[in-house]
C-alpha cells in the first residue's frame, strides 16, 4: 500500500529545498507498493495569526488526504502541526516529522516553540549538528538539505558571464540572499565590498535555480556575511560550482568547506572581510575554480542519497 505523505510548510519558506527533497523522493518510486505519495498544505501570510487563519484549512486537508505522515518544515509550522493533529484527536494514528532549518533553533524567541515541538513530534531532523547543541532531543537524525547535481552543472566562467550578459573584465561577488533580509547581515558585505575597487556585488535576488547555477559560475567569489544559519544551502551550492567563497563562521559552513581551498573565513569586521575577499580574488585568478564539487560528495549530499535516508524516518515512524 502506497505511503501519502503530507508536506506542511510556510509558502515562502525553505524554497525551492523541500521541492527539491520531495522530487528526490518520489524519485526512489518504482512502481511498487512502498512508493511515497506526495500532497502538500502551504500556510499563506505572516506572523501566529496566519497559522489561526490557515487552521481550517489543514483539518479539511487532513480529512481529505489521510495522510500516514505529516511532514513539517520550519520549528513553527512543525508546532502548528501538531496542535492541529492533537486536537483532531489522531496523535496516535497520523505520525508527525519536522524538519528545523536555522532560525527555528538558533533564535531563542522562536526555540521555545520548537523545544515544544521536538518533544510532540515523532520523530525530528535537524539540518546541522550545532542546533542539536542547543535543545533537548531524543527521536532525532541530522540529515541537511541536499544537492540535486543534475541541476548543478559545470560550465567555463567564459561561457556563464556571457549567458549572464556580464562584462568579462569585471570583478564580481554574489551575496547569499536579498540585501532586505537582515539575518543575512548584507550590511557587513556592502561595507566590505566598498573597500574594494571595481568589484559589483550582486544581490541573489529574483533568479531561477538554472539562472543561479550560471552565476555561480560566472562571479569570482560567493559571499556569506549571515548571524546565523543551519545549514546553508548557498555554501554547498557555491562548492559544487567551484566557486571560491568568504563566508562567517555560521551552521555547518566549516564542516561543509573543511579543507576546500579557495574558501576563506571572515569575521564581523569589514576590512577582514575586505581582506578574505581579496585572497578569495588572488584565488580565482590563479586557479578559477576550487575542488568544493568532489567535497560535497565525499560528504554524501546528494539529494538520491539524502532522500533514502528520509525515506527512512518514514518507514520507521509509521511502523511505531
Amino acid at each position: 500500500m502506497k505511503m501519502k505523505i503530507l508536506i506542511v510548510k510556510k509558502k515562502d519558506s525553505c524554497w525551492p529545498f523541500v521541492e527539491e527533497q520531495v522530487n528526490a523522493l518520489m524519485a526512489l518510486n518504482t512502481g511498487g507498493a512502498d512508493d511515497l505519495v506526495f500532497s502538500w498544505h502551504l500556510i499563506e501570510g505572516k506572523g501566529l495569526l496566519s497559522y489561526l487563519h490557515d487552521a481550517v484549512k489543514l483539518i479539511k486537508n487532513i480529512r481529505e488526504i489521510r495522510p500516514d505522515i505529516i511532514h513539517a518544515h520550519y520549528g513553527m509550522s512543525g508546532f502548528y502541526t501538531c496542535m492541529v493533529v492533537r486536537l483532531m484527536g489522531l496523535a496516535q494514528k497520523m505520525p508527525v516529522v519536522i524538519t528545523y532549518h536555522g532560525s527555528d533553533i538558533n533564535l531563542p524567541k522562536v526555540r521555545r516553540l520548537s523545544q515544544r515541538a521536538i518533544r510532540m513530534a515523532d520523530y525530528n531532523i535537524f539540518v546541522s549538528p550545532k542546533m542539536v547543541e542547543q535543545v533537548e532531543a531524543e527521536k532525532y537524525q541530522v540529515i541537511p538539505c541536499g544537492i540535486n547535481w543534475d541541476e548543478w552543472r559545470v560550465m567555463g566562467k567564459a561561457e556563464a558571464r556571457k549567458a549572464m550578459q556580464m562584462n568579462p573584465e569585471k570583478k564580481y561577488i554574489l551575496f547569499s540572499s536579498d540585501f532586505q533580509t537582515e539575518v543575512k547581515n548584507p550590511e557587513l558585505a556592502k561595507q566590505a565590498v566598498a573597500k574594494l575597487n571595481n568589484v559589483e556585488l550582486i544581490e541573489l535576488r529574483g533568479y531561477t535555480r538554472a539562472e543561479v547555477n550560471k552565476l555561480m559560475h560566472a562571479v569570482d567569489v560567493c559571499l556569506m556575511t549571515s548571524k546565523t544559519e543551519g545549514s546553508p544551502q548557498f555554501i554547498k551550492e557555491a562548492m559544487v560550482c567551484g566557486c571560491p567563497i568568504v563566508t562567517t563562521r555560521v551552521g555547518d559552513a566549516e564542516y561543509v568547506i573543511g579543507d576546500t581551498e579557495g574558501c576563506y573565513f571572515t569575521c564581523y569586521d569589514a576590512w577582514n572581510c575586505a581582506e578574505q575577499l581579496n585572497k578569495a580574488f588572488r584565488y580565482a585568478e590563479q586557479y578559477d575554480r576550487t575542488n568544493g564539487r568532489e567535497r560535497i560528495a565525499r560528504l554524501g549530499y546528494g539529494n538520491d542519497i539524502i532522500a533514502r535516508k528520509i525515506k527512512d524516518i518514514y518507514n520507521f515512524v509509521k511502523r511505531k
